[in-house]
């Protein structure tokens, strides 16, 4: 569709001479919102529809505005497209004053570290960079390309960066210093589908129970008898710090051995705990972190390593120590094996963590292709920074070139214990995958696939399987080249990835989380956060706001990886009846189509 008044309102700076449909809604509904008076927006559109271009284009237009414009964005794909298509408006407009800064993580941007990583040591002791950069203080600080970024970030009108970069307080001041606090800043967030659980995972720690015997071990085995001297003087003896970990590690068998038949009734091995009962004096966790830099740079002098048991130790007690008495965080003991076990905290609610750059920020953009504004509204407590703009959903044009199928004739989740339903379920997705264009990627969660793999048909496909913590790009690569790939909806590709050779996605079951103990525990909070609405039922809203809106949005994703451009097409197989009653989130009711066996299409 041509632009009416390409070089005037809305449309001043977007970088294309057309503009799609419905793109040009997204254009002005931008250009009013940041005109006007409300402060969030929660934006739905659709993958294709061009949400980047629209929102670069209002970036410029609007630039003067404020004095910080912070993009986050979960994936380098994301960061790279947004910046793309600022550079296109900077070449279409060269005088136009609009420097951007991309924050990429300290590993990408170091060539040193990019070098150590590579190392037999790094690699067979999975260090991380930051355990060489950090103690180390690098020789060549001066000329790297991260810290130049740091410095830049006060003069940068344009700062694309991840979520972490924001929404960690500590990273936050590290960063950003001041910038909330006295700047005009304008927050827009990417795929914010993936903020809840990123936040709750990035603020819920846990280490193995061996991590006491190795700190000990460490602090026994660390330093020789002149460095012992030198170093009693500046920080007191060893001793007291080895004496603080074994009486930690003394409470912890001790619960171990009082409630280990516990462990017996549990689907994950887990049971809770009251964090008091094992850590005492949490105060000495931030002294065990400078014993541990200590040790680091010991270690780095004398050429065995850079990594410190102790250093994890100590921040582990300190997160503990921090979050311990907060009633949105469950204290967790985990069996992992005959004698292993793991300590946890885990967060359950994001709003606490978001609420502080949400309240300074003068305006807030929430985006993405997959998102039911009702969730985040509950979720983030969007009513207590005003009022929420929530236009209607924003439709890609050619999303219409997926056709959907919904198989109706089972309920997956039913088939877990039942081997004969689970050869039966097998077996009819083998008669679907036998007929449907390739190539095609199955969708799966890991424990259902382990279950019908063997039941399986593979008729000589040459087939891929995602591994957990396997490359991405490497694993692309044997994709393409497949007749049938299975990955997890919870994996590498199920965002922000062009996978538009793909004539056939199968969504195979709701992949609802299991009731572990920390999502049962999450589900009772909400409930009772809840429970004070009057007319909603408490259990329900909750379990759809922790549980099935989450795994709907996941297979969404999933599912809209094949369509990227005009001339794509794909064929979507709803492979288990319950998405028939979610079909509103998926095609409009007169369009559903149901796959029956044998006829198939």
């Amino acid at each position: 569709m041509k632009i009416k008044n390409p070089k005037t309102g809305s449309y001043k700076y977007f970088a294309y001479p057309k503009v799609r449909k419905d793109q040009d809604r997204l254009v002005e509904d931008l250009d009013k919102f940041i005109d006007g008076d409300i402060k969030t927006a929660l934006i739905k559109g659709d993958t294709g529809l061009g949400k980047e271009a629209a929102i670069a284009s209002q970036i410029a237009k609007h630039r003067n505005k404020f004095d910080h414009i912070i993009h986050l964005i979960p994936t380098d794909m994301g960061k790279i497209n947004i910046e793309k298509e600022i550079m296109l408006i900077k070449e279409k407009f060269p005088v136009l004053d609009l420097d951007v800064l991309v924050l990429h993580n300290k590993e990408s941007m170091c060539e040193l570290l990019k070098e150590v990583k590579r190392k037999k040591e790094f690699r067979e002791k999975n260090l991380s960079a930051y355990d060489l950069c950090g103690p180390n203080e690098c020789a060549q600080r001066s000329k790297c390309c991260y810290y130049d970024n740091m410095k830049r970030i006060k003069s940068s009108k344009v700062i694309i960066c991840d979520y972490n970069y924001v929404f960690d307080p500590f990273i936050r001041k590290r960063t950003f210093g001041d910038i909330f606090d006295k700047k005009k800043v304008l927050l827009l967030i990417n795929e914010v589908h993936e903020l809840p659980e990123r936040i709750i995972s990035q603020f819920s720690f846990r280490v193995s129970s061996s991590i006491f015997r190795l700190a000990i071990m460490e602090l026994e085995g660390s330093f020789s008898k002149n460095d012992r001297k030198k170093f009693k003087k500046e920080f007191g003896s060893m001793k007291s710090a080895i004496d603080y970990i074994k009486s930690i590690e003394n409470n912890l068998i001790s619960i171990i051995r009082r409630r280990y038949d516990e462990f017996a009734g549990t689907i994950d091995n887990k049971i809770e705990i009251n964090p008091d009962d094992i850590f005492d004096n949490l105060e000495k966790a931030s002294y065990l972190v400078k014993l541990g830099k200590e040790i680091s740079k010991w270690k780095i002098k004398n050429g065995i390593g850079t990594h410190s048991h102790v250093k994890v130790l100590g921040m582990f007690l300190g997160n503990v120590k921090y979050v311990k008495d907060m009633d949105y965080y469950i204290s967790y003991l985990e069996k992992n094996g005959e004698s292993k076990y793991k300590i946890g905290v885990a967060c359950m609610n994001p709003y606490p963590l978001i609420k502080e750059p949400f309240n300074k920020a003068e305006k807030i953009i929430l985006y993405s292709g997959t998102l039911y504004p009702d969730r985040y509204v509950r979720l983030f407590m969007l009513g207590k920074f005003g009022e929420v703009f929530v236009p209607e959903p924003y439709k890609a044009e050619y999303m219409k070139n997926r056709t959907d199928f919904f198989y109706s004739d089972g309920r997956l989740i039913k088939t877990f214990r039942d081997t004969s339903k689970i050869k039966k379920s097998a077996k009819e997705l083998s008669e679907v995958i036998k007929y449907v264009p390739k190539p095609c990627a199955i969708f799966v969660v890991r424990p259902l696939w382990d279950k019908m793999r063997s039941h399986f048909q593979f008729n000589n496909y040459k087939v891929v399987e995602e591994l957990p913590g396997e490359d991405k790009r490497k694993l692309l690569k044997k994709i393409k080249k497949a007749d049938m790939s299975v990955l997890s909806p919870y994996g590498s590709f199920k965002q922000s990835i062009d996978m538009s050779f793909l004539k056939t996605i199968v969504i195979l079951g709701i992949c609802d989380p299991m009731l572990d103990l920390v999502t049962r525990k999450t589900l009772e909070y909400y409930k009772t956060r809840f429970i004070k609405d009057k007319g909603i039922k408490a259990d329900w809203v909750a379990y759809e706001l922790i549980c099935r809106l989450p795994a709907i949005e996941k297979s969404l994703q999933a599912a809209g990886r094949g369509i990227r451009r005009e001339k794509d097409r794909l064929l979507a197989i709803w492979f288990d009846e319950r998405w028939i009653k979610q079909s509103r989130f998926i095609t409009s009711e007169n369009k559903r189509n149901f796959l029956k066996l044998p006829a198939l299409i």
